[in-house]
């Protein structure tokens, strides 16, 4: 699997390089062939007789997006791409944000925020440039899970007392423009999903579904409450119904949560 086999007229091996990545796509025209691999891309010029192989790796994976109106935000850990995607089929690529230590991404219609491991919430605007910073102080035993925009404030969740055996998850609901608590609430958000003013969110420790009034954003009150299903990772509405996957997928009433 990392062999490339050259044949005259498709019928004659007339040569065989081994390559140096383990290939998963290629492309040839004379005397180049493409690839894509595990570690980059490799260019490899097939029709000398020794190998003459390099290996560029400049591929940049992502792990979590966030799609504010228009805009399309990639998150790799280190860094943040900002796309537009106002016009066109494809993403129009915009600008970096360094996001060194960051850990999660939200974002809302007017900006982007992140959440460090030190507990740092930055707030970013559309274009990239820092708007503001807020660092929450928890506790010395306080570790940052993740961040959401939930009806257009943001929680931010921590665990709590894990050192002393007395561990617990918090969730902290903060003003998106002056980065200050305004609400507190017992376990981690997980996801949540917002329709008109009531939002349905997942939340770890204790593992739940919670139906929130928002009409007040910075003070969600909770209307109705149920025990999530085992393994509950993810949460979304449609047509009067809560679809929660756990191991398997459940619906619940969106008023009740029967």
């Amino acid at each position: 699997d990392r062999e490339l086999f050259v044949y005259d007229d498709a019928a004659t091996l007339v040569r065989r390089h081994v390559l140096p990545s383990g290939p998963v796509a290629m492309a040839a025209t004379a005397p180049n062939a493409l690839f894509a691999t595990s570690e980059g891309r490799l260019v490899d010029s097939y029709l000398a007789e020794r190998p003459i192989a390099a290996v560029r790796s400049s591929s940049f994976f992502y792990r979590d997006a966030a799609a504010p109106a228009a805009r399309l935000a990639l998150f790799g850990g280190a860094r943040i791409d900002l796309f537009s995607t106002a016009y066109g089929e494809a993403p129009h690529y915009g600008a970096r944000i360094d996001a060194a230590g960051a850990i999660d991404i939200a974002a809302t219609a007017d900006a982007l925020y992140t959440l460090s491991l030190a507990g740092t919430v930055t707030a970013w605007s559309r274009a990239g440039a820092l708007l503001a910073r807020t660092t929450f102080d928890e506790g010395s035993d306080a570790r940052p899970l993740s961040i959401e925009s939930v009806a257009g404030a943001i929680w931010v969740s921590f665990s709590k007392g894990c050192l002393s055996g007395t561990c617990k998850e918090e969730t902290i609901v903060v003003d998106p423009i002056s980065l200050t608590e305004t609400a507190t609430m017992n376990g981690g958000i997980v996801e949540a999903v917002t329709t008109d003013k009531r939002t349905w969110a997942l939340f770890d420790f204790p593992d739940d579904i919670r139906v929130l009034d928002v009409t007040d954003p910075l003070h969600p009150a909770q209307v109705a409450s149920v025990a999530a299903p085992s393994s509950a990772r993810s949460i979304a509405y449609a047509a009067g119904k809560v679809i929660v996957l756990g191991d398997r997928i459940y619906t619940f009433n969106d008023a009740t949560l029967a």
